[in-house]
């Protein structure tokens, strides 16, 4: 008798350890991507985690590329927070009018997983100019003056990583960015520590090539046209100097084609 009890015993207590196997077992996540929002530079997509018995994800963000199948060995947007079921992320310093393939990821102790992938296309730049520059050309000191030379490079930079450049015969003149722009609408700094949504406008001009710099806050208008090819205007900037007093305003454009 005491043995059959002591077999049922075992039976019984033996079966409660099957819920907790069942816990423990690996689980890769669901991950879903979602597309919120497109621009001309950026898009904003959503990362939604499905329930996993394994816990809550450690690593989550959206990978995308110009070609099918983006990798995280692509462009990469981890996203911080990413244990919450519901996070976003904005991708941006995209082309305009460019197609682009996205989707998200997901790890924890069960796995990584992909999310479904998702295809967009940003829009074009299409901005209304508040006035209308001759290609080329800066006006200093009343004068109209036509820069040669255009290059856009990691060359000719005083503040930025980046130049659109181009000089003549008594001048030269750069729009410094932290990175190759895209593009966009950006505004004028001069501290020397550009963020991505911002630039430096400056100039040597006269005999002695007296350094002119743009106040800050102004607007500068980027259009890329492909590779390191770009049309760059200006309206009404306002340039100062540290070593003299004489300032002006001008409408300007650098354009590598």
């Amino acid at each position: 008798m005491n043995k059959i009890v002591t077999f049922l015993l075992l039976i019984v207590f033996g079966s409660c350890t099957l819920p907790e196997q069942d816990i423990t077992r690996n689980e890769p996540l669901e991950v879903l991507t979602e597309l919120l929002e497109v621009n001309y530079n950026s898009a904003k997509l959503g990362v939604v985690i499905g329930f996993s018995r394994t816990g809550y994800a450690v690593d989550v963000g959206i990978c995308w590329s110009e070609t099918p199948n983006p990798t995280i060995d692509d462009h990469l947007a981890p996203i911080s927070g990413g244990s919450r079921p519901h996070v976003t992320s904005t991708l941006s310093g995209l082309n305009e009018h460019t197609t682009y393939y996205a989707r998200a990821y997901a790890s924890n102790i069960g796995g990584f997983t992909y999310g479904n992938e998702i295809r967009f296309e940003t829009k074009n730049f299409n901005q209304s100019l508040p006035c209308t520059p001759t290609k080329n050309t800066i006006v200093f000191n009343l004068s109209e003056i036509e820069l040669k030379n255009i290059v856009a490079s990691t060359n000719h930079t005083y503040y930025g990583d980046y130049a659109v450049y181009g000089s003549a015969m008594s001048a030269s003149f750069r729009v410094e960015f932290s990175a190759p722009p895209v593009s966009g609408v950006y505004e004028t700094d001069k501290s020397g520590s550009l963020l991505a949504n911002e630039c430096a406008v400056n100039g040597t001009f006269g005999f002695f090539g007296t350094l002119y710099i743009a106040d800050n806050d102004q607007k500068v208008y980027v259009k890329k046209l492909g590779g390191d090819k770009y049309e760059i205007n200006f309206c009404n900037l306002h340039f100062t100097s540290g070593s003299t007093t004489y300032e002006f305003d001008t409408d300007g454009n650098l354009s590598t084609e």
